[in-house]
């Protein structure tokens, strides 16, 4: 009975756009972060509106960031050391601000519920461009 009921569930799909120009918004599940934020307002906005999820693992984010960023690791007395909730701030909103495409903040909403900081940290690092 309960696949028959999952088969149902499964085989609806939402109407098709009638022209060309609808955004078309797939729902990402809710996580244990809630869920991910629509990015609206300035850049300052939208950095507040990220901080939440990036500040929760701010350690495994910088590194993985680095290390996208740059292509290099950092040493380990770096990589072992936490950051306090003012130090976690000033890195996100540094970062935040400081990139001109928006792509940190897309990237942690991208991989908004990824479970754990690592898989999080992880997933944004992918997403992130190596500066030239």
């Amino acid at each position: 009975m309960k696949r028959a009921i999952l088969l149902l569930a499964a085989c609806g799909s939402p109407p098709a756009p009638t022209t060309s120009n609808v955004a078309v918004t797939v729902p990402v599940p809710a996580g244990e972060y809630g869920p991910p934020p629509h990015l609206e307002g300035d850049a300052a906005a939208q950095c507040k509106l990220t901080e939440s999820r990036a500040l929760a693992c701010m350690d495994q984010l910088f590194v993985a960031y680095y290390r996208a960023t740059t292509g290099f690791d950092l040493d380990d007395k770096l990589v072992d050391k936490h950051s306090d909730d003012a130090e976690a701030r000033a890195i996100h909103m540094t970062t935040c601000l400081g990139d001109l495409d928006l792509a940190y903040m897309k990237n942690l909403v991208v991989c908004w519920n990824e479970r754990g900081c690592d898989a999080f940290a992880t997933c944004v690092g992918k997403r992130t461009k190596r500066l030239q």
